[in-house]
């Protein structure tokens, strides 16, 4: 009897390592493909591509001038990435803006919306997409 316990035993530790070094493998292979162009050297490298539709008061509001507002009032840890001109109607032109920000960074998307805000010559914006790059 103690050889057919010992038996069973080693049956099912063996079993168990081969569940362990198969859910390690699948692991490592999930890992060396998803997880090793996001990590390198302990630094994460993702980023949140954020895009916002924004709305001028004014027809006569300087695109130039509102692009650089945008860019001076962002929060230092957000950046533009391009700016793109979209005609609405009766010569009014949003300034559709892609933005940079860490992925790590919590509430950034939401600091970023409050700089926007502070402009007086933006009327209104809105989230059009927010994708990791």
């Amino acid at each position: 009897m103690l050889l057919g316990s010992t038996f069973s035993a080693k049956r099912s530790c063996l079993r168990d390592s081969l569940i362990t070094s198969a859910v390690k493998s699948i692991t490592l292979k999930y890992s060396r493909f998803v997880f090793t162009p996001i990590i390198k050297g302990g630094e994460r490298l993702a980023r949140v591509l954020v895009s916002l539709k924004i709305f001028p008061s004014d027809v006569n509001v300087g695109l130039d001038a509102l692009k650089k507002k945008i860019e001076d009032c962002l929060p230092e840890f957000a950046s533009v990435y391009k700016f793109e001109e979209e005609p609405i109607a009766f010569g009014l032109v949003a300034i559709i803006a892609h933005l940079l920000v860490p992925e790590d960074k919590a509430g950034g998307i939401d600091e970023v919306e409050e700089a926007l805000k502070k402009i007086d010559v933006i009327s209104n914006f809105q989230t059009l997409t927010i994708r990791r790059v």
